[in-house]
């Protein structure tokens, strides 16, 4: 239902071996992981693992045009400034 509403932009990713950190801007030139030290890449020189990355603008716009959800997300927001 999800992907039939909005076009969410997955993309792959490379993450620590632990998950802990996804690789993304500024950490693309890291060969550890900044969190747990541990390597980036395996010996071959491919990455431990791949998380999937959805931006999250695409699921805000989603939920804000939810009528239920938009409006509780409004109230949430002016209640919060």
């Amino acid at each position: 239902m999800i992907e039939s509403c909005v076009d969410l932009h997955t993309r792959k990713v490379e993450c620590c071996c632990a998950r802990c950190v996804a690789v993304t801007a500024h950490r693309k030139d890291f060969t550890a992981c900044d969190m747990c030290k541990a390597p980036r890449h395996r010996a071959d020189g491919n990455p431990h693992k791949h998380a999937i990355y959805w931006p999250l603008l695409p699921w805000l716009r989603m939920m804000l045009a939810d009528s239920e959800i938009g409006t509780d997300m409004a109230k949430a927001m002016k209640g919060a400034r």
